[in-house]
C-alpha cells in the first residue's frame, strides 16, 4: 500500500514538474541563391523559474544546435498592439560560440529572423506559416 501512495506522489510531482516546462516550435525558410534553405526554431523555458533555451535544426535531418538567450529588448509600437520583442541568442557548437540569432517577433507573429556566422556569413529567414506539422512541434518540408 505504502509503495502505492508514492508511486502515485511521484507520478503526480513528475506531471507538476513538467507541466511548468513550455515549448514553442516556429519553422523559416530562406531563398539561398535558389536553393531554400529551411530552419526549424525551437523554444524550451519555465515561465515560473524565468530561464529559456532554444534549438535550431536545418533541413530534414539536421542535427539540433543549442542556442542559449543572449538579451533581449521590447517595446511598445501602438497601445492597442502587442509589445515588440527582439532577442539574441548565441549559436553553441561543441562548447563554442559559432553565431548569432536575432528574432523579431510581436504577438503570434515573427517578422524578422536573422542569422550571423562567426565567419561573417548572413541569412535573412522568413517564417513558413505552412510548414508547421499538425502537432505543433516539428516542421514538414
Amino acid at each position: 500500500m505504502r509503495r502505492m501512495v508514492c508511486s502515485a506522489l511521484l507520478l503526480c510531482l513528475s506531471g507538476a514538474a513538467q507541466a511548468a516546462v513550455d515549448s514553442e516550435t516556429r519553422c523559416f525558410s530562406a531563398d539561398n541563391g535558389g536553393k531554400p534553405v529551411h530552419l526549424q526554431f525551437t523554444v524550451v523555458g519555465d515561465a515560473d523559474a524565468g530561464w529559456q533555451a532554444a534549438y535550431v535544426r536545418y533541413g530534414k535531418r539536421g542535427k539540433p544546435i543549442t542556442l542559449g538567450w543572449l538579451r533581449g529588448e521590447h517595446e511598445v509600437l501602438a497601445e492597442d498592439r502587442p509589445w515588440q520583442f527582439t532577442d539574441e541568442w548565441v549559436e553553441i557548437v561543441d562548447g563554442k560560440v559559432h553565431g548569432r540569432y536575432t528574432t523579431v517577433h510581436q504577438g503570434a507573429r515573427y517578422y524578422g529572423f536573422h542569422y550571423r556566422g562567426g565567419d561573417g556569413r548572413e541569412v535573412e529567414f522568413a517564417e513558413d506559416l505552412a510548414a508547421l506539422d499538425a502537432s505543433g512541434r516539428r516542421c514538414a518540408w
